[in-house]
């Protein structure tokens, strides 16, 4: 598999070109109107590098999907990527709650959230923050909890850090020392 570190480098590449930006207007104000004509080529180059940043993220992170899930023997989860407060959010979705739990026991979502880490680790991302797994019917399962009173949320929230465990060790709460 690819090493997919700096892959996170855009925050500071854009930070680069937003100073490169005022500096070009503030001379282009002060000294001379055609010197604005210098943020052109400075648009354009970001332009291309974070087209192909974003690429090498995104084929990066299907590398790590099917090196995670290539083999998988239950129903494969949809992978979706979206960002929250500039940072990526991963989400798994399973079609049932059965293959989330089988995953975690063979080691598949850790495997995946390790590669996220290596991946985004020069960014100051938090895989507890940035990444999910969530199968088909758990937003019914907490309305029904919710609803019941506060012993079977209790009930619910519990099962949800037992899964989070199992996920985060590779196995069963509880089968590691």
């Amino acid at each position: 598999m690819r090493d997919p570190k700096n892959v996170a480098v855009s925050g500071y590449g854009c930070l680069a070109v937003f100073l490169a930006l005022i500096v070009c207007a503030a001379l282009a104000y002060y000294v001379r109107p055609s010197i604005a004509w210098a943020m052109v080529p400075i648009i354009a180059f970001w332009l291309v590098y974070s087209t192909k940043l974003a690429k090498k993220a995104k084929r990066l992170l299907q590398d790590g999907f099917e090196e995670a899930f290539g083999s998988f023997a239950g129903t494969k989860p949809e992978m979706k990527r979206g960002d929250s407060y500039g940072f990526p959010e991963i989400t798994l979705h399973f079609q049932s709650e059965d293959d989330m739990n089988l995953a975690a026991d063979e080691g598949r979502t850790k495997l995946l959230k390790e590669h996220l880490v290596r991946m985004y680790s020069g960014g100051g991302w938090d895989a507890r923050k940035g990444f999910h797994t969530q199968y088909e019917g758990w937003l019914e399962e907490l309305r029904a909890a919710l609803a019941a009173g506060p012993d079977a949320k209790r009930e619910w929230t519990n099962k949800q850090e037992a899964a989070r465990e199992r996920a985060d060790r590779g196995g069963r709460p509880g089968d590691h020392a």
